[in-house]
């Protein structure tokens, strides 16, 4: 456990530095939104995480857990999580809301202020108002988001990550946008069905960014944080 603290301390202050040149975009919504994945450096995404763990995993370390080792030891990257075992064993985390607590909200423990991670309501809002087209950054095809004011960010086709026997598996990675979201659907039997965010990967044809649910809280997705001075910061 002790091992566990310091790397976590680390991979935070890690993180931190590279998240000081992150800029709120006011697009025209209710909330303004990063103008870079949380953790990412020269426009490329090098920080995953797995929900409900602030401590983000290198891309090239992703086989190392970002969850504390009791965590570790229930939940397998590769099998379906079911909501059952989210209550038994990242309940703790999670609030009456179904929206991650601010201690384990990503955005907030890094970025503070009021940054956040982003709710359903808050990708909901982009895929309904924004305009969604592909383009190119530094010669990585990307996503550009235009709000309704004019003023657009762009969104990365990062993919995801998955540990397969310890080893790491990169997925759709500069094909699919897949960005974690800080909410969970209500509790039952089935799978845990964490809200995500999720845009095709078919550059040719019509861009159809949709809510998406994820039911592996172990894998490593992207955090695209978002600025609500709505509230008082914390």
């Amino acid at each position: 456990m002790k091992r566990y603290i310091i790397t976590t301390l680390l991979a935070l202050v890690a993180i931190a530095l590279q998240a000081q040149n992150i800029k709120a975009v006011d697009l025209g919504l209710s909330v303004k939104w990063a103008d870079a994945d949380l953790g990412s450096a020269d426009g490329e995404s090098k920080y995953y995480f797995q929900w409900g763990e602030p401590k983000g995993v290198w891309m090239q370390d992703y086989k190392a857990s970002a969850y504390p080792p009791a965590i570790q030891a229930k939940l397998d990257p590769n099998k379906t999580i079911y909501r059952s075992q989210i209550s038994s064993q990242l309940a703790e985390r999670v609030g009456k809301d179904n929206i991650l607590l601010p201690q384990y909200d990503a955005a907030r423990v890094i970025l503070r202020s009021h940054w956040r991670m982003p709710n359903k309501a808050d990708w909901t809002e982009l895929i309904e108002k924004c305009k969604f087209e592909w383009d190119r950054v530094n010669g990585r095809k990307c996503i550009k988001v235009t709000g309704p004011n004019g003023n657009h960010i762009f969104l990365t086709n990062g993919g995801w990550l998955d540990s397969d026997n310890n080893k790491l598996k990169k997925y759709y990675i500069g094909k699919v946008s897949y960005y974690w979201s800080s909410e969970v659907m209500n509790y039952g039997y089935g799978p845990a069905e964490i809200i995500s965010f999720w845009c095709n990967n078919n550059p040719k044809g019509k861009i159809e960014p949709r809510i998406d649910t994820c039911d592996f809280p172990a894998r490593g997705i992207l955090v695209r944080p978002v600025y609500d001075d709505r509230a008082p910061a914390p």
